[in-house]
């Protein structure tokens, strides 16, 4: 799913705006350039936490063991904490991050 092609003025629904908002900004900090892709962007959290699923428990634990030592670092943490908060809104919101994905899909351009 590209981000670049989200029409954000097209979710009605202010529980999936918030995290489609805080994903798009995940994916804009991750410090690879040119990254537009979520699913790509979900690959690549995957290989930074080294976790075969993408969890708010997985992404505490490694931003607990990783210090913001370099910049490259610290745009990593500051994209998994986007994410952490998007993941943490899903749950609290009680839908699931496939919903996220259908409305992604419905308000691309």
């Amino acid at each position: 799913m590209d981000i670049s092609l989200i029409d954000i003025d097209k979710v009605i629904d202010d529980n999936y705006k918030n995290i489609i908002e805080l994903l798009i900004e995940a994916v804009n900090d991750y410090p690879i350039l040119n990254l537009s892709d979520l699913d790509v962007y979900i690959e690549e959290v995957k290989n930074q936490i080294r976790s075969e699923v993408v969890t708010i428990e997985a992404i505490n634990k490694y931003l607990y063991t990783k210090s913001n030592t370099n910049e490259e670092q610290i745009w990593i943490n500051e994209s998994l904490a986007s994410l952490r908060e998007a993941l943490k809104l899903i749950e609290f919101r009680n839908i699931t991050f496939l919903d996220v994905s259908e409305e992604v899909k419905r308000v691309s351009k």
